[in-house]
């Protein structure tokens, strides 16, 4: 979804809640193997509304799984919030009465902010969370996986795989519940089907498979059989609709885990195994650890089983698990519940709790007997006597009135939209950076709503689905002593200004388990001897300014802190304002190294500390060019900016070059802007470049919403929009209401466009499958004399996982438009695919009249803003002082020029990682008249 993010971000509403006293929270503690661990309380709640879509235009769903960033998670200065990055699982989508449908396999990216309150809230928004961005899970080819339950009589063969869930259409079944994280950025997630443990990259291409003992598999007449029984449409049903042995249908592995250190992985079975069962009691479950430490060669070492919790006498009722989490070898949490809630038949939970499990004294199974089908580990709910168990206590019992009232929840028979979910199924754990309280933590816990809403739509389809069920995380704080984590940074370092021969002293507050050791870094290199958490440089002078970072390290993993300035005054020292970051490239491609700096009178940028040659573009200016990126030019980029007298050198960025098929590329253009009385039109421009496939064709689709941005919460939006895409002046489409068209809708969805409200508004979509590469101009309008705010839009409708160097692609965006005083213009793209793509855009006004248009007709001084998605500025530019870089880079694209270096026109060339940017152009002055705003794609 391409949307400029720095003009409007969709919040949705919850429902007013009733005022309630603050709870003082009461202390529970639980103390298992010698450990008290302790509840501090409910201190916190968020939401995403029922009918929240994701990057691909179907429900977001549930929060089958969580991870959390640990490296990205941090505290504010004043210490009350906090802000972080968790990765959400939905499962195998909506299910109605008992269909599966091709769901695409996924994982979402939430960012949010935590503001914990210990005393309760009328609201529940302690978390805010967004939607940052969905990655859908494909095989290598790119093919997705998908929801769909697996074949009862087939299994699905790829080389190097065990046989795997496969529906009946050929595609991979995933029924995803775990999530980890690992260092790397790839991650596993446990399955319900197979029920199997899948690894994959950070793009979400599928790297290997587990499949657990064969206890574990699901056998009908002793065949590998993965049917849940939830058919899809004209699947045939299992027979029998139980498996006779291994996970029971829709109980497969549900929890999922990873130690601190990354090298061992947990995965826990939802109830006992089928032959484990008896008189409908599955109380014994099994915990599985991998050591994942060659993730291309995992091995089975340990097994025990977990007896799940009791909750009535006679019959005996099982809470089931959902979620895992590693406290350390031999201790963990647990969520586990009965099933009731909000969305069952029975509103109000019995049971629903975190626990702490030991399995110090249990025994391991791993290797034996048990883990055949043919020998059940218990018989008529009574455990194998040669089989000792993990021991258990409660840690969060979830139906505390107490607890839940100080946040206007309920666990009840009057079931309300504030009444709890009938699933929780997901875990994780923050570190509370608390330096008095170094052994407490944030724990979250998610439901899945299983995709409960009235506003559905997935697998091409609109769907109604009651109740209206949020996804929903609570916040919990605990004490969990000698926890291992990796190190956090609780108080970061911070930019410092001293007189010249002063003393300056940089520090860092940090925590974790075992404590860290320290190691500063004066732009990028290692200071010897300076490994304690402060840093004192006494009589500071022009070789002190740089940039300071501190690597904290124990045996889990290392953190390094962000990078912090020292600036010395009373000398004749240059100042970097601006560092060089990191990017990675596809080979072949351009990259680009920028700095700021003031009191500057030259540059020389260094490789691995050497000098670059003046005759590499930009070497000895502000901007490093390289151009056809080759592998012997990775490495670690910095420039030396000095003033004669005295230099700086700045902070290191590390340039990685990969080979890849999906480069980085432009997939998404927009612009925001009015059409009004006086100007009741504009154009977009753009370019489809051919690739190396001469005959290859572009599928766009390109739409004029205004609407459907009023309901997204967009004043003054206009009312009845049109456009037109024309190739020259040849009109190649039209569109004036879209009316609900299925393949405009699916064309949309499949490029992760928001929805359009309805399919009888008045928004305007075109989609062209087929378009020829060449220049093309989508031309907006206003039906009737309509004025207002309006997006327009271009997105690559490639199909997901099929781009390639042959693929034709758009190359340039551009939009021509009048702004007033006090005005701007807004221009929104996507970086698409794997790796970063170098951009040149510009805000040209006085430039323009190189191609004809009067100097008193343009805006006097544009300036150019680039936005990421998270609305914070990566780049600024007001005149762009005709940097040669710039100059050699607009000839190469074929930008036009003939303008001076002293004009007040605005560029930025920047190489961008993949994901959603917004630049937007406005006058300095403030004045008004025409400028023309541009990205180009620099290959």
């Amino acid at each position: 979804m391409v949307l400029p993010v720095h003009f409007f971000a969709r919040g949705w509403a919850l429902a007013a809640l009733i005022a309630v006293l603050p709870v003082q929270a009461q202390v529970q503690a639980v103390t298992i193997g010698g450990v008290t661990f302790s509840n501090k309380g409910l201190v916190g709640a968020g939401r995403i509304a029922h009918d929240k879509k994701d990057r691909y235009g179907e429900t977001f769903g549930s929060l089958s799984g969580l991870a959390l960033d640990v490296r990205a998670w941090s505290r504010n200065a004043s210490g009350s919030t906090f802000s972080g990055t968790l990765y959400a699982q939905p499962d195998r989508g909506y299910v109605k009465s008992g269909v599966t449908t091709n769901y695409r396999s996924r994982t979402n990216r939430l960012t949010f902010t935590f503001k914990p309150d210990s005393n309760g809230s009328s609201n529940q928004d302690q978390l805010a969370l967004t939607l940052a961005d969905t990655t859908i899970l494909t095989e290598a080819d790119g093919t997705p996986l998908t929801g769909m339950d697996a074949s009862a009589t087939a299994s699905g063969t790829r080389a190097g795989f065990p046989k795997l869930p496969q529906a009946f259409n050929g595609r991979i079944s995933l029924d995803a519940e775990g999530l980890v994280l690992l260092p790397d950025g790839t991650f596993f997630i446990c399955d319900e089907y197979g029920p199997y443990l899948y690894r994959f990259s950070a793009s979400g291409v599928l790297l290997g498979a587990i499949r657990p003992p064969e206890a574990l598999i699901p056998k009908r007449s002793n065949v590998d059989s993965f049917s849940s029984d939830n058919p899809a449409t004209l699947q045939p049903a299992a027979s029998p609709s139980d498996p006779t042995a291994g996970r029971a249908n829709n109980k497969g592995l549900e929890g999922l885990a990873v130690s601190a250190d990354g090298r061992t992985l947990y995965a826990l079975i939802q109830a006992a195994t089928r032959q484990d069962t008896s008189s409908g009691q599955n109380r014994f479950a099994r915990m599985l650890r991998y050591d994942i430490t060659s993730p291309a060669s995992l091995a089975l070492t340990g097994e025990w089983v977990l007896p799940l919790p009791l909750f009535t006498a006679n019959p005996q009722d099982v809470a089931e698990a959902h979620e895992l989490l590693v406290l350390d070898s031999r201790r963990f949490l647990v969520l586990a519940h009965d099933g009731n809630g909000r969305g069952a038949t029975v509103t109000k939970s019995t049971y629903r709790a975190v626990l702490v499990y030991d399995i110090f004294s249990a025994t391991d199974i791993h290797g034996g007997v048990y883990d055949s089908a043919s020998s059940p580990l218990a018989v008529n709910g009574v455990l194998a006597n040669n089989i000792t168990p993990a021991t258990s206590g409660v840690l969060v019992d979830m139906t505390d009135s107490a607890q839940l009232s100080k946040f206007g929840l309920n666990n009840s028979a009057n079931d309300d939209s504030n009444t709890l979910s009938s699933a929780w199924e997901s875990l994780a754990l923050a570190p509370a950076l608390d330096a008095a309280n170094p052994d407490d933590y944030f724990l979250f816990i998610g439901n899945d709503n299983n995709f409960s809403t009235n506003g559905g739509f997935q697998d091409s389809g609109s769907y109604n689905a009651s109740p209206n069920i949020d996804s929903m995380i609570l916040a919990y704080r605990v004490t969990l002593p000698g926890t291992p984590t990796i190190p956090s940074i609780i108080t970061p370092p911070s930019n410092t200004t001293v007189a010249v021969n002063q003393s300056a002293t940089l520090s860092v507050v940090a925590s974790g388990s075992p404590a860290p050791s320290y190691q500063w870094s004066r732009n990028g290199t290692a200071i010897v001897g300076a490994t304690s958490a402060s840093l004192a440089i006494t009589n500071a002078g022009a070789a002190d300014v740089a940039s300071y970072t501190v690597t904290l390290t124990n045996a889990n993993g290392s953190v390094t802190s962000a990078a912090v300035a020292l600036a010395v005054t009373g000398a004749n020292i240059p100042t970097i304002t601006a560092q060089p970051v990191s990017p990675t490239v596809a080979i072949g491609s351009t990259a680009v190294f920028s700095v700021t700096a003031t009191n500057t009178l030259s540059y020389q940028w260094r490789l691995n500390g050497v000098n670059i040659s003046s005759s590499t573009t930009g070497a000895t200016g502000p901007t490093l060019v390289l151009v056809g990126a080759t592998a012997a030019q990775a490495g670690v980029y910095s420039v030396v900016v000095t003033n004669g007298t005295n230099n700086v050198t700045s902070q290191s960025a590390t340039l990685t070059i990969v080979a890849a098929t999906d480069v980085g590329r432009l997939s998404n253009l927009s612009v925001l802007t009015d059409i009004t009385a006086t100007v009741p039109n504009f154009t977009l421009g753009t370019v489809v470049a051919v690739g190396s496939d001469a005959n290859g064709k572009k599928p766009l689709v390109v739409r004029a919403v205004g609407p459907s941005l009023g309901a997204l919460g967009v004043p003054n939006t206009i009312a009845d929009p049109k456009v037109d895409l024309l190739a020259g002046q040849t009109v190649v489409a039209t569109n004036d209401n879209w009316g609900g068209v299925t393949e405009i809708r699916n064309a949309m969805a499949s490029v992760g466009a928001f929805s359009f409200a309805s399919d009888t508004t008045k928004d305007a979509a075109i989609y062209s499958p087929s378009l020829p590469p060449r220049d093309y101009t989508v031309s907006v309008s206003g039906v009737g004399g309509a004025t207002g705010t309006v997006i327009a839009e271009i997105y690559d409708a490639t199909p997901i996982g099929t781009f390639t160097s042959a693929t034709p692609r758009l190359i340039n965006v551009s939009v021509l438009k009048q702004i007033n005083a006090n005005g701007f213009i807004t221009l929104g793209f996507t970086i698409g695919g794997s790796t970063a793509k170098t951009v040149l855009i510009r805000a040209i006004g006085p430039g323009l009249a190189a191609v004809g248009v009067p100097t008193s007709a343009t805006v006097a001084d544009p300036q150019l803003t680039l936005f990421n998605s998270a609305s914070a500025v990566i780049a600024t530019n007001d005149n762009w002082g005709g940097d040669a870089a710039l100059t050699t880079t607009m000839t190469r694209v074929s930008a036009f020029g003939g303008f001076s270096g002293a004009s007040k026109d605005a560029m930025l060339l920047v190489t961008l990682q993949p994901g959603g940017y917004t630049a937007r152009a406005s006058d300095t002055g403030p004045g008004s008249g025409l400028v023309i705003v541009e990205a180009y794609e620099v290959p």
